[in-house]
Order: C-alpha cells, then structure tokens, then sequence
C-alpha cells in the first residue's frame, strides 16, 4: 500500500518486482486489497494490458491507520534501547532489507 500510495498507477507485477514478491502473490494481496474496498482497478483493460492499481480513499486511510500503529509500535520498542543500540538496530535493519 505504501508503494502504491507513492507511485499510484502501478501494475502488479511492477508492484512485485519492486518488493521482490512473486507476480501471484502480489496479485493475491493485490485482489485481497480490491475486495476490502482498499484498491481499485479498471474493470476492463485494452487487450494485453496490464491492471494500472490505485489506492482508493479508504484504502489511503487504512494506510494513515497502519502508519501511525507502526509508528507507536516502533516508539515502544526503541525506547527501551539505548541510542547506541538504536542505530545499530536500524543499521542491521537496512541491511536484511537491502538485496
């Protein structure tokens, strides 16, 4: 969603190349967003066409939503580090999410 969110107009495969997902699965959340009402894609394409997804507006507070959880829930856990440990945290954090 928050790729989406970014760059809206996205296709799920261009969605999966960019988080390193198969095509399937980012198709599978991809549908499971669309039934939630949280995205929305053309119903019919030009043939041979990729769906273009965009974040709906309830799928864009649902992102507001999941952003502040994250954001209270990454307070919690730094706090009870040092700030030494925090920048090692983020350090090694970084580099388990880089290829």
């Amino acid at each position: 969603m928050r790729i989406l969110s970014e760059r809206p107009g996205l296709t799920s495969a261009e969605l999966a190349r960019g988080t390193n997902v198969s095509a399937q699965a980012a198709n599978q959340v991809l549908r499971a967003l669309e039934d939630r009402g949280a995205l929305s894609r053309p119903a019919v394409t030009p043939a041979g066409r990729a769906m273009p997804a965009q974040l709906t507006r309830r799928g864009k507070a649902l992102l507001k939503r999941a952003d502040a959880a994250v954001l209270r829930a990454e307070q919690q856990i730094l706090t009870r580090l040092t700030a030494e440990q925090q920048s090692q945290l983020k350090q090694l954090l970084y580099a388990a999410g880089t290829p």
